[in-house]
């Protein structure tokens, strides 16, 4: 079956529902574009577009550029790509997203201080989703000074991760600036 959606928000007020509470005024607009295709096995493969992307706040309008994002399951894969002028992303992995959360947690914090839960037994039961995930951020700066006010990010910043079956778990982070107010690291 096949899915199909197109849709508009116009001045959602984010503090009226409970997303944005830090400043008086906090409302979005934006446009919508979505759909969803199956196969015959059961895999599927969908597409988003969020467009005109409009954020205003007591520090005044956001133009947060165009994202686009692609979903496919195919053979027990999940992929996701996101594509914009703020990041481009990827996400490849043998379970969902929840699934992987399930795992990441088994390979870091269960492992680690298994004392914070009831049973000592892993949520997966030691099986852990062999997972890749990358993302690289472009200029961020208009997001950022919406999202986190004092946060910059260097254009070209990259940070990598991934898990083995073994639960084994790699990460990279490649910077030439990030930075916190007058906090910063140079060439991470």
């Amino acid at each position: 079956a096949d899915f199909k959606l197109t849709g508009s928000i116009r001045n959602a007020d984010l503090n009226a529902l409970g997303i944005d509470k830090r400043s008086d005024i906090a409302n979005a607009s934006m446009d919508i574009a979505a759909a969803l295709f199956s196969t015959a096995q059961n895999d599927f493969n969908s597409s988003a577009t969020l467009s005109n992307i409009r954020i205003t706040d007591n520090a005044g309008e956001h133009l947060i550029p165009d994202i686009d994002a692609d979903y496919n399951m195919a053979n027990g894969i999940n992929h996701l790509a996101m594509n914009s002028d703020i990041l481009h992303a990827e996400y490849d992995a043998h379970a969902s997203i929840p699934q992987l959360i399930a795992s990441l947690q088994d390979a870091t914090v269960r492992r680690e201080l298994p004392a914070l839960y009831k049973s000592s037994d892993q949520a997966t039961g030691g099986l852990f989703t062999p997972f890749s995930a990358e993302l690289a951020l472009h200029d961020t700066r208009e997001l950022l000074s919406y999202l986190l006010p004092g946060l910059y990010v260097a254009d070209g910043t990259r940070f990598n991760i991934s898990m083995n079956s073994d639960g084994d778990l790699h990460g990279d982070l490649t910077s030439q600036r990030l930075a916190f107010g007058t906090n910063y690291i140079r060439n991470a």
